[in-house]
C-alpha cells in the first residue's frame, strides 16, 4: 500500500507543480493582462521591426516596459499584487527574451515612464511609438478577462491530462488487487469459477479482438494485409482498456471551451479557436509523457505490482504513443494555421521553442512510422537504434519547447523515469558481474549428402562434437559454408556470472555480445534450468537463429574451427514475471520450437512444487498432472534439448509428447542408421523409439492444436493452467482452444486459466 500512496502522491505533486506554472501560484493575471495589452503590435507600434512575438526587442524597449509597468500600478490595489506582477514581467523577459531585470530596476523604469507617458488617444496607428502609454481602463478589463479565460483553459486542460493518468492508475489498481488475490488469497480466486466468470474468460479475457480464423491463410493481397493487421491487434480485454482511454481522450478534447469576445489576445475568433484546440491537445499530450516512458521500460515497477507481462505494457505503450502523436499532430497543425492567419508564420521560425517543437513533432512521426510491424520486422535493428535515438531527441525537443511555457514537471518526470530505467539496467549488469565470458556453440542440423560424407571420411577422421553432430571437421566446414537456412538452427550459450542472483522459472536476460560488429545490440534470451546439478552462477540459453544479431553470430561461429567460441558479454537481468502455478492442480504446456526453453523450466519447477505437496500429504501423486506438448520441425531440435528431454522422462507425473513435424520415420531411419557409432544418436534413437516412459514421440505429424488442447483438458480432473509458448499462430490456436473448452464445459466445476509466455529469441 505504501507504493500506491507513493504513486498517488507523485501524481498529485506533479499536477500541483504544473498548475502552479499556470496561474495558481506564479502567474499574475494583472501582469499578464498588461503584457498582452502592450504586446498588441497593431494598437501599440513600439520601436520594434518584428511582430508581436519579437520579445527580445520589446523587453529591451523602455516605452514597452513603461507601458506595462504603469498598467500594473494602475490596476493593482496592494503591494503584493504589484510585486507578483513585476515578478511575472521579470520571468517573462528572462524566458522569452533572455533579458534579466530586478525589482529595483523595474521600479526605476516605472518612475521614469510616468514622466513621459501619453494618453491612448495620442497614439497614432502605424507610426513608431516612442513613449509609454497610460492605461486604457475598458481595454484592461477586456484583456484581464481574456487572460483569465486562457489561463483557466490551460488549467482545465492540465487537469484533463491528470484525469487520463488517473484512468491508468485505476486500471493498475484493479491489476494490483487481482495480483494480490492470486498470490495472497489463491483459494478465493480459484472459487471464481461460475457461469459469469467463465463467460468473462471466454469473451473478454482470453480471445483476441477478432478471434475467428485469424490463422487462416488468405490468397489475395488485401486478405493477407487484413490478416497481418488483425494479428497485430491486442487481446479483447487489452483492446477494451485501450478503447476506454481513446474515448476519454476524444471527450476531453471536445468539451469545456470557454472562448469569449471581445478578446485582446486573439483578434479573430478563428484564431482563438485554433489556439484553444492547440493548447488542449498539446497540454494533454505533454501530461502523458511520463506514462509513455514508464510503460516502455524493462524495469517498469508496475510489472511487479500488477503481475502483467512486459509485453502487455509494451502494447499499451505503443497505443498510447499513437494517440499522443495524433494529439501532437493536431497541436502542431492548429498552431501552424493560427500563425498563418496571424501573418507571423515566418517570424515564428526565429523562436527556439517553435523550432524545437517542429523537431519533436518530426521525430515522433518517424518513430511511429518505423514502429509499424512490417517495417520493424524487416529493419528491426534500425528500428531499435533509431527509436532510442529519436526518443532522446524528442524529449530534448519537448524540454526546449516547454521551458518558456510551463508543464516542465511532466518533462522532469519523463526524464527521471528514463534515467532510473537506465540506472537499473546498469546496476543489473554490474550485479551480474560486468563483463563475463560466454561459451557459444553452434548447433547444426546435419542434413547433408550421406554418400558425400562417406567419400570425405576416407580422407578425414570422424569427430563427436558437443552438439552431437557426427561428421568430419572438413565436412562440417563445407556444410556450414553451403548450408541451408535452417542448418545452423540454434546456438547454445553457457555463461558463468557473479552468482549474486538465482535463476527462477521463466526468467530471461538481455545479452550484449561485445564484438565490434554488434556490441551495441541487446536481445532477451530465456534461461534454461540446468538438467544437472551445477552452481548458482551458471546460465544456459538456447538461442534460435533468426535474422540480424543471431544470424551474424551464427556466421561468426561457422568460421571457428570447432564451431564454438568464447565471447565477452554483458548480462542484464534477471527479468520476467513468475506465474502462481501452485494454485492449480494440473498444468498443460504447449510449446513450439525454442519455446521449449520456457516450458521446460516452468514444468521442472512445478514438478518440484507438486512433489513437495505430495510429501507433505496435501495431495496424492495421482491428483497432480503435468502435460507437455512440444512441436518441433526436425530432430535437430530434439538433439538441442537432449539432456533436458531425458531429464523430463525421469520425473514422475510428467507426460511429455513430442511432435517432429517435418522428419518422418523413413528419414529418421536413414539418418540414424548411418550414425550407429554416435552415442548422441543412440540416445536420440532411444527417445524416438518411445523407449523412455512418459515420453511419446510422433514423427512426420502435425497435431490439430485446438482439438488436442480440448481433448487433453477433458481428460484432466481439477483446476488447470494452460500455458502457451510459441509463435503467434500457435498461441492464438491455444488461446482459442481454451475459449472453446469454456464454451462447451460451462457447467464444469474445474477452473481452466490461460497463460501466455512470450517467445523470446
Amino acid at each position: 500500500m505504501r507504493l500506491i500512496y507513493l504513486v498517488l502522491a507523485s501524481i498529485f505533486t506533479v499536477l500541483t507543480k504544473a498548475l502552479g506554472t499556470l496561474g495558481i501560484n506564479e502567474i499574475s493575471s494583472v501582469g499578464a493582462s498588461c503584457v498582452y495589452i502592450a504586446n498588441n503590435f497593431t494598437s501599440y507600434p513600439f520601436n520594434c521591426k518584428g511582430h508581436d512575438i519579437d520579445y527580445a526587442c520589446r523587453c529591451s524597449d523602455l516605452a514597452f516596459l513603461g507601458t506595462v509597468l504603469i498598467c500594473i500600478d494602475d490596476n493593482s490595489d496592494s503591494p503584493l499584487l504589484i510585486t507578483n506582477a513585476y515578478n511575472y514581467l521579470i520571468d517573462f523577459c528572462k524566458l522569452q527574451a533572455h533579458i534579466s531585470y530586478t525589482l529595483t530596476g523595474l521600479a526605476k523604469i516605472f518612475n521614469n515612464a510616468t514622466k513621459y507617458a501619453i494618453y491612448p488617444n495620442d497614439t497614432t496607428v502605424n507610426n513608431v511609438l516612442l513613449n509609454p502609454v497610460l492605461p486604457n481602463e475598458p481595454l484592461f478589463k477586456v484583456s484581464s478577462d481574456s487572460v483569465e479565460r486562457l489561463l483557466s483553459h490551460r488549467v482545465i486542460s492540465t487537469l484533463f491530462g491528470g484525469g487520463l493518468l488517473s484512468y491508468w492508475l485505476t486500471i493498475v489498481l484493479i491489476g494490483l488487487m487481482n495480483n494480490m488475490g492470486v498470490w495472497c488469497v489463491p483459494s478465493g480466486i480459484q472459487k471464481m469459477n461460475g457461469t459469469v466468470s467463465k463467460w468473462i474468460q471466454r469473451h473478454l479475457i482470453n480471445p483476441h479482438l477478432f478471434s475467428r480464423n485469424t490463422n487462416k491463410e488468405r490468397k489475395s493481397f488485401l486478405g493477407k494485409l487484413v490478416s497481418v493487421f488483425v494479428r497485430t491487434l491486442p487481446t479483447r480485454l487489452e483492446s477494451l482498456i485501450i478503447m476506454g482511454y481513446f474515448i476519454l481522450i476524444i471527450i476531453l478534447c471536445c468539451i469545456d471551451y470557454n472562448l469569449h469576445y471581445p478578446n485582446t489576445i486573439f483578434i479573430y475568433k478563428s484564431c482563438g479557436k485554433l489556439v484553444y484546440i492547440a493548447d488542449r491537445t498539446g497540454i494533454i499530450s505533454i501530461t502523458q509523457l511520463p506514462l509513455l516512458f514508464l510503460f516502455a521500460g524493462r524495469n517498469n515497477f508496475l510489472i511487479i505490482v500488477t503481475g502483467w507481462s512486459y509485453r502487455a505494457f509494451n502494447i499499451y505503450h505503443k497505443w498510447i504513443a499513437r494517440f499522443v502523436w495524433i494529439l501532437i499532430l493536431i497541436h502542431g497543425c492548429c498552431y501552424t494555421a493560427y500563425s498563418k492567419q496571424n501573418n507571423d508564420y515566418s517570424a515564428r521560425w526565429s523562436l527556439e521553442k517553435w523550432r524545437w517543437a517542429n523537431t519533436a513533432t518530426i521525430c515522433s512521426g518517424v518513430m511511429i512510422i518505423l514502429s509499424f510491424r512490417a517495417i520493424r520486422k524487416i529493419f528491426y535493428e534500425l528500428f531499435k537504434v533509431s527509436h532510442q535515438a529519436l526518443a532522446i531527441i524528442f524529449l530534448i525537443g519537448c524540454w526546449n519547447h516547454c521551458k518558456t511555457l510551463g508543464w516542465m514537471e511532466f518533462i522532469y518526470a519523463a526524464v527521471a523515469i528514463w534515467a532510473f530505467e537506465h540506472m537499473i539496467r546498469l546496476s543489473k549488469i554490474f550485479i551480474s558481474g560486468g563483463v563475463v565470458i560466454a561459451n557459444c556453440q553452434a548447433i547444426i542440423d546435419c542434413e547433408y549428402d550421406v554418400n558425400k560424407e562417406k567419400q570425405e571420411n576416407e580422407d578425414g577422421v570422424k569427430h563427436d562434437t558437443e552438439d552431437g553432430c557426427h561428421t568430419t571437421q572438413k565436412a562440417k566446414k563445407s556444410n556450414c559454408n553451403n548450408r541451408q537456412e535452417n542448418e545452423v538452427h540454434s546456438i547454445r550459450v553457457n555463461i558463468s556470472h557473479s552468482g549474486w542472483w538465482r535463476v527462477y522459472p521463466g526468467c530471461y536476460v538481455f545479452l550484449y555480445f561485445l564484438k565490434p560488429a554488434f556490441f551495441w545490440q541487446s536481445h532477451p534470451f530465456t534461461i534454461v534450468e540446468s538438467s544437472s546439478e551445477e552452481t548458482n552462477d551458471q546460465l544456459t540459453m538456447i538461442i534460435r537463429v533468426k535474422d540480424g544479431l543471431t544470424k551474424r553470430l551464427a556466421d561468426f561461429l561457422c568460421n571457428m574451427e570447432s564451431f564454438s567460441v568464447r565471447i565477452p558479454v554483458l548480462v542484464e537481468g534477471p527479468y520476467g514475471t513468475p506465474i502462481a502455478f501452485r494454485n492449480y492442480q494440473n498444468a498443460l504446456f504447449i510449446a513450439a520450437g525454442v519455446g521449449m526453453t520456457i516450458s521446460y523450466t516452468l514444468a521442472v519447477d512445478l514438478a518440484r512444487q507438486y512433489k513437495a505437496e505430495v510429501l507433505r500429504g496435501n495431495y496424492k501423486e495421482e491428483e497432480h498432472k503435468i502435460i507437455i506438448v512440444w512441436m518441433t520441425p526436425r530432430i535437430g531440435y530434439v538433439e538441442t534439448f537432449l539432456s533436458e528431454v531425458e531429464s523430463l522422462g525421469k520425473i514422475s507425473g510428467i507426460c511429455f509428447s513430442i511432435y517432429i513435424t517435418r522428419d518422418d520415420e523413413e528419414q529418421m531411419v536413414e539418418r540414424l542408421d548411418n550414425d550407429d557409432l554416435s552415442s548422441t544418436y543412440q540416445r536420440i534413437k532411444n527417445i524416438t523409439a518411445n523407449n523412455i516412459p512418459g515420453i511419446q514421440v510422433s514423427l512426420g505429424e502435425r497435431p490439430h492444436l485446438k482439438n488436442l488442447v480440448v481433448e487433453e483438458l477433458n481428460k484432466i480432473e481439477g483446476n488447470t493452467a494452460v500455458i502457451a509458448c510459441g509463435p503467434d499462430s500457435v498461441n492464438r490456436d491455444v488461446r482459442a482452444a481454451t475459449g472453446k473448452w469454456h464454451k462447451y464445459n460451462n457447467l464444469n466445476t474445474h477452473k481452466v486459466d490461460y497463460f501466455e509466455e512470450e517467445l523470446l529469441w
